[in-house]
């Protein structure tokens, strides 16, 4: 029986990429992060310029389904000690992308969080966008 994404992780090799999948392909975590906390227009237009609007699209659509994001990568299984923050987790990025702090963030929550418990689960999920970005152009 043929896998068909193993198939195709071997024939990309071969075939090559488009210019659009090296740019999502070096997506890191720390850059979706910068992404995020991105408030000002200068600042999100310097990050399309340098990663392309098609990137930008792509990790919005993998923020908006974050719940999603959260069965799929079984990140609560990877990450046990972080699952009141998983729960919170769209309410969080949410937050981080208008501006609030991590104190502030973890202040607002209805369980008793904390300033790094809210910057790890941040850090999980942005290398959680970073390695589906890079998947779906691998």
């Amino acid at each position: 029986m043929i896998n068909v994404a193993e198939l195709a992780r071997r024939l990309s090799g071969v075939v090559g990429r488009p210019a659009a999948g090296a740019r999502a392909a070096r997506v890191t975590g720390a850059d979706v992060l910068a992404y995020l906390g991105a408030r000002s227009e200068a600042a999100r237009a310097a990050f399309e310029l340098e990663f392309g609007a098609d990137v930008v699209a792509a990790i919005d659509r993998a923020l908006s389904t974050l719940p999603q994001l959260v069965a799929e990568e079984r990140l609560v299984r990877r990450n046990p000690g972080f699952v009141r923050y998983l729960e919170a987790l769209p309410r969080i990025v949410f937050m981080a992308a208008r501006g609030y702090s991590p104190e502030e963030i973890a202040n607002s929550m209805n369980f008793l969080a904390t300033e790094y418990g809210v910057e790890a689960v941040l850090g999980i999920a942005a290398d959680a966008v970073a390695k589906r970005l890079a998947r779906a152009t691998a």
